[in-house]
Parts: structure tokens; C-alpha cells; sequence
């Protein structure tokens, strides 16, 4: 149940964190399409998440508990973008074919669920049906 806890605390932190960042970016580059908060979130966690991981597994003196708050909690819900792209650089260092297939698949699966989900919610709201 600790454990639940660490990460729940660290969840509600990188939460609160993605939001500060997303509305300071906003406000710096009001103007700007080319970076947005998104961006620099999943940029940023990713520098955080291989920071931390490189340290924890090198040096070893990053504790477990201090591994859920942080890794998982916080980069976790920071940004899950950082963990996509450690697990595909795993898959890549067990093999380039495992890492090709990672990302070609979960890219294209994630934007068809989301559209999926947007249809099934437009037909459940009747707003998916043509008018005669």
C-alpha cells in the first residue's frame, strides 16, 4: 500500500507540474505554433526520465521507493511520452526490428483509438448521424 502511495504522490505532483509548465510556455510563446507546452513536457521528461534512470542504474543509490516516487509517479504523469521512448530505446537495444515495430505500432494504434473514440461518442450522442 506504500507503494501505491508514493506513486500516487508523485502522480499528483507531475500532474500539477505538466499543467505549470504547459501554462508557462503558453504565456512565453503566446504566439508560437512551432513549441508548445506538450512539447517541451515530453522533452523535458524525457531528459528527466534518462537522468534519473542513468543515475538509479549506474550508481545505484536511487531506492526503490525513491524510484516509484519519481520515475514512476512523477515522470510517469508527467509526461507517459518519456516512457515511450525509453521502452523503445529498451526494444532498440534488444533488437532494431523490436523497436521499428514498437513505435510503428503504437503510434498509428494511438491516434486510431483516439479517433475511434471520438466517432463511437459522436454516434452515442447522435451527432454521427446524417441528416435526410
Amino acid at each position: 500500500m506504500r507503494e501505491i502511495g508514493l506513486v500516487t504522490l508523485g502522480g499528483a505532483a507531475g500532474a500539477a507540474a505538466r499543467h505549470l509548465t504547459d501554462l508557462a510556455i503558453l504565456n512565453i510563446l503566446a504566439d508560437s505554433l512551432l513549441i508548445t507546452g506538450t512539447f517541451t513536457v515530453n522533452v523535458l521528461g524525457c531528459f528527466l526520465l534518462g537522468g534519473l534512470f542513468y543515475h538509479s542504474t549506474i550508481f545505484r543509490n536511487l531506492n526503490q521507493e525513491l524510484r516509484l516516487l519519481l520515475l514512476v509517479g512523477f515522470i510517469g504523469s508527467y509526461t507517459t511520452y518519456s516512457t515511450f521512448a525509453a521502452e523503445s530505446v529498451g526494444l532498440f537495444a534488444e533488437s532494431a526490428m523490436y523497436g521499428v515495430l514498437y513505435i510503428a505500432i503504437q503510434i498509428p494504434a494511438g491516434f486510431l483509438a483516439l479517433w475511434l473514440g471520438i466517432v463511437l461518442m459522436k454516434q452515442l450522442n447522435g451527432r454521427g448521424r446524417r441528416s435526410r
